[in-house]
């Protein structure tokens, strides 16, 4: 399954409905910089694994890179490069 990122907060929680509520949850994520929010639709699991620990790309293997950097620092990809590329 790929999983991707949503700027509305309702496509978010229908993809979480979707994959089952009991399964899955919704994070959010605020652009430190820029102020842009990004949605995920997430396994439960996953963000437990990584609560506890896990490091991101072990817990979120099915992110891409800047899906899980946007999930672990909030920056968004141009902001990302602005700033540190």
């Amino acid at each position: 399954m790929k999983y991707k990122e949503y700027t509305d907060p309702k496509e978010a929680i229908q993809e979480a409905g979707r994959l089952g509520s009991t399964h899955s949850a919704c994070a959010s994520r605020a652009c430190p910089t820029c102020k842009q929010s990004a949605y995920f639709a997430l396994p439960i699991s996953a963000i437990k694994a990584y609560e506890a620990g896990a490091l991101i790309q072990q817990a979120f293997p099915f992110l891409s890179a800047d899906q899980r950097e946007r999930f672990m620092t909030g920056y968004c990809q141009k902001c990302w490069n602005e700033l540190f590329a």
